[in-house]
């Protein structure tokens, strides 16, 4: 579908490229070769470093994910901008549907997925330096109170 405006043509999105996920796509110039992610979380790692592994010297691009990971009758189980979000640091959370798929197209086993996406969604905390001055009664305070925390927290839920 065209749009005459201003003697320029333009053309709009319309509801079937929606549905079907149509769009423009950006391309690398040749030659030209993504970052490699090396830190970060545990699921954006494993995303990239297997992304690079499995392409032929450049790494899979996003559609070459997504139709790796396709089901058996060749519906994807995840999107592009699921792949990109990942790899961004947007996405940790996943349905099951999509880390099976990921798991298909990256070639790993499933349980490395979850483990991968529940590290990334693990908020790790330490107590500040100065915490190492407390007493020995003075920490079983804080442990007390952690346990009641977590117990107060539980019945929220």
């Amino acid at each position: 579908m065209t749009n005459v405006s201003d003697g320029k043509l333009r053309r709009k999105r319309s509801q079937s490229d929606a549905m079907t996920g149509n769009t423009t796509t950006r391309r690398r110039a040749p030659g030209v070769r993504q970052p490699e992610i090396t830190s970060g979380n545990p699921l954006q790692v494993l995303l990239s470093q297997r992304m690079r592994e499995l392409g032929d010297g450049t790494p899979l691009s996003y559609q070459q994910v997504v139709d790796r990971g396709k089901d058996k009758r060749g519906r994807p189980r995840f999107s592009k901008p699921t792949v990109g979000n990942i790899l961004n640091g947007k996405t940790t959370r996943l349905s099951d549907d999509t880390i099976e798929g990921l798991a298909i197209a990256l070639d790993v086993d499933a349980q490395l997925i979850r483990d991968a996406a529940r590290q990334a969604t693990q908020v790790k905390m330490a107590l500040p330096a100065r915490a190492q001055q407390l007493s020995a009664e003075q920490w079983d305070q804080l442990v007390d109170y952690l346990d009641y925390l977590l117990a107060t927290g539980k019945r929220r839920r």
